[in-house]
């Protein structure tokens, strides 16, 4: 019988020291900023700015493997699904294993279609609305294991709020408004899952699930908290654009003259 729990911590720990020897030649390297990931705040940035330089290599290679990114988007998708059933049977260590590489195809489908100057309308409408399918599967993966009624509610509270900030944010931008920035964005929420879920690699069942249980409250709360806010925003800034209604004077219907009662009456000789 497999020991899913010891096969997860062996992994997780072939992540920890590829993940360590890799911070060693980054250091070494320095690579700049790119610009897509300068609107993060200093750990999002941080770690964007890694992958990107640690990834180029894997680009090249899928490039060369003949790969195109609504392939790679898929795969994600895929490997996102793969999760979930692993949180759903409740390993949750193993679930952030796959969840680490599902996100990373999310980075990878991108850069190749920058690449390959594949950067399409409908490439990108595919790839939000696989963002948003992949956290359904998820979130559902998630509650389908939580032992108790606490756990799934925070996980649906969690998909919940999270696709209200995306909906907010695209009707907006529908509507011609551009979204504020910041927030509890899809790349805060996945960082929390995915350090979570595998920090489950080193805790017991019991512990990992409780983990996994908080990691939703924190994205139901976070992400609640900016879908009012986008809310608020958005919603102040289409009504200042509104034109002010003027108020316009109805012409009062024309009275007759009042009759003299010493005028003679219709037919009356005077």
């Amino acid at each position: 019988m497999t020991d899913w729990h010891e096969l997860s911590r062996t992994l997780f720990l072939a992540y920890l020291a590829l993940f360590t020897s890799s911070l060693v030649f980054f250091a070494i390297r320095r690579p700049a900023t790119p610009e897509r990931v300068k609107k993060y705040n200093f750990a999002v940035r941080w770690l964007g700015r890694w992958m990107y330089w640690y990834q180029a290599p894997v680009i090249r290679a899928m490039d060369a493997a003949g790969l195109n990114a609504n392939g790679v988007t898929f795969l994600g998708l895929g490997l996102t699904a793969v999760a979930a059933a692993f949180a759903g049977y409740g390993h949750i260590g193993l679930a952030g294993i796959v969840l680490v590489l599902a996100n990373w195809c999310d980075l990878l489908d991108g850069e190749l279609a920058r690449r390959q100057g594949t950067v399409h309308p409908a490439g990108a409408f595919l790839d939000s609305n696989l963002d948003r399918l992949s956290e359904v599967i998820l979130f559902g993966g998630l509650a389908a294991g939580m032992p108790g009624t606490s756990g799934r509610f925070w996980a649906f509270a969690a998909l919940s709020t999270s696709l209200l900030v995306s909906y907010a944010r695209a009707r907006g931008e529908g509507l011609g408004v551009d979204c504020p920035k910041g927030g509890f964005e899809r790349p805060h929420r996945m960082l929390v899952l995915m350090f979570t879920l595998l920090g489950g690699t080193l805790a017991s069942r019991e512990q990992a699930m409780f983990a996994a249980e908080m990691a939703c409250a924190v994205i139901a709360l976070g992400a609640g908290y900016t879908a009012v806010q986008r809310m608020v925003v958005l919603y102040g800034i289409l009504r200042r654009r509104e034109p002010t209604p003027t108020p316009t004077t109805a012409p009062k219907p024309q009275q007759k003259p009042a009759r003299s009662p010493l005028a003679p009456r219709a037919g009356e000789s005077p």
